[in-house]
């Protein structure tokens, strides 16, 4: 939380006070920029008057992208973003892939691939999915470890890493 050029950082609950101090060009009922800031949270700016009682109680919203779950199953990975703005706000979303040579320890290659948006039954829950290669010649097989990570239109991003362990299932009926 920032007013004027001083400043106040919250504890682990985002609880805070800032108890402004005039400064000697400071005048009483002079409005005063207030800006709050957090990680992941839409940020909000506002001015305030500054006079000894005043209270500015703000709630932040929580802006970013979560990925609630992600699966590769054979050769389809698939993503369930949910996004408090909407679908329509998660911009895109990216799965990254190693393969491996039989025998080798170290990746042969590492591979992007875009996931593309299907169909959902949510207003704020996106279905994203791709197709990769679980065995390409020159680089051997899919390793089981991969990532997802998904970025909306204002710049929030998430990701997170997976590794495929056994039977899973998909997340949602394949997309055509």
């Amino acid at each position: 939380m920032r007013a004027g050029d001083q400043a106040a950082f919250s504890d682990e609950n985002g609880n805070y006070v800032l108890y402004y101090h005039l400064q000697p060009d400071d005048t009483r009922d002079k409005p005063l920029a207030v800006n709050y800031r957090a990680n992941r949270y839409i940020p909000f700016d506002s001015t305030l008057t500054v006079y000894p009682e005043n209270r500015l109680n703000v709630k932040l919203e929580y802006g970013a992208p979560i990925i609630r779950n992600v699966a590769l199953i054979d050769s389809i990975c698939q993503a369930r973003v949910f996004d408090y703005q909407g679908k329509e706000d998660i911009l895109l979303a990216t799965a990254y892939f190693s393969y491996i040579r039989p025998g080798e320890r170290v990746p042969s290659a590492n591979i992007t691939v875009s996931m593309r948006k299907v169909d959902s039954d949510s207003a704020l829950v996106a279905h994203f999915q791709c197709t990769v290669k679980t065995f390409i010649a020159e680089y051997g097989n899919l390793m089981s470890s991969f990532r997802v990570e998904v970025q909306d239109q204002s710049g929030f991003v998430d990701s997170t890493s997976s590794a495929i362990s056994g039977a899973d299932t998909l997340l949602f009926p394949v997309a055509r």
